[in-house]
């Protein structure tokens, strides 16, 4: 069986810093032969056609030339990989469809992001009978718990920043889990302002899954006790 190593929702340029190295590290310790980022690669902030961008928020060509700058960055430490859609990655194709402009008309996502052959993209990827999908859909600590339970088999999922972790679920015939990886993201990013008031903050991780066994490995951040 395969052994897996899962990110997600670096939301590039808005990533936490040395996320990439740390994904490394966590690849090399078991060793993995396989990669996938389960979506949000890139934000779009500039491009959000739902939302008033921030005020003090890079126009759509500064943050893409950022993003494109940390991209090179992973796919240099991940020359292979697999790429499940997020929302955050179809903003996009949504921005443009709300001046009537086709598929055909746009860049496509991999030219755009300068995305290596080695890299497949889909909606989702399906591994030792093991489900990776971004997300969407699901809400609250339970939400990759409650994938599994829709989808009746083992789920990795992204998406939801502040809950990271591996629920299990049984019934009499059948024991299936989900496990959400977190996220990449920093914080302190302009984007990610709309969670400064939020009661739960982002768990910042990578999921592995090693012989159709999940763990969560935490990226070690320091302490955050403040001191007098």
């Amino acid at each position: 069986m395969s052994r897996i190593l899962v990110m997600s929702d670096t939301h590039y340029p808005f990533s936490i810093k040395g996320y990439e190295e740390f994904a490394f590290s966590i690849y090399k310790k078991y060793k993995c032969d396989t990669v996938i980022h389960c979506g949000d690669i890139v934000d779009f902030h500039a491009v959000d056609s739902h939302h008033e961008p921030e005020p003090d928020a890079k126009d759509a060509n500064t943050e893409l030339d950022e993003a494109l700058e940390k991209l090179a960055v992973l796919f240099k430490y991940f020359p292979k990989g697999k790429l499940c859609l997020g929302n955050h990655d179809t903003r996009i194709l949504k921005a443009a469809a709300k001046v009537k402009l086709t598929s055909r008309m746009l860049v496509p996502f991999r030219d755009l992001l300068h995305i290596p052959s080695g890299w497949e993209i889909g909606e989702n990827f399906i591994i030792d009978n093991t489900l990776f999908d971004h997300g969407e859909g699901y809400s609250g600590a339970s939400g990759h718990r409650a994938k599994a339970i829709t989808e009746m088999m083992n789920c990795v999922i992204g998406h939801l920043h502040s809950f990271a972790g591996v629920g299990y679920v049984a019934n009499e015939n059948i024991l299936v889990w989900g496990m959400n990886v977190g996220c990449g993201i920093d914080r302190s990013a302009y984007s990610m302002r709309y969670g400064h008031y939020m009661k739960n903050k982002p768990t910042i991780g990578v999921g592995v899954v090693i012989n159709g066994i999940p763990f969560w490995e935490p990226m070690p951040l320091g302490s955050k006790i403040r001191r007098k």
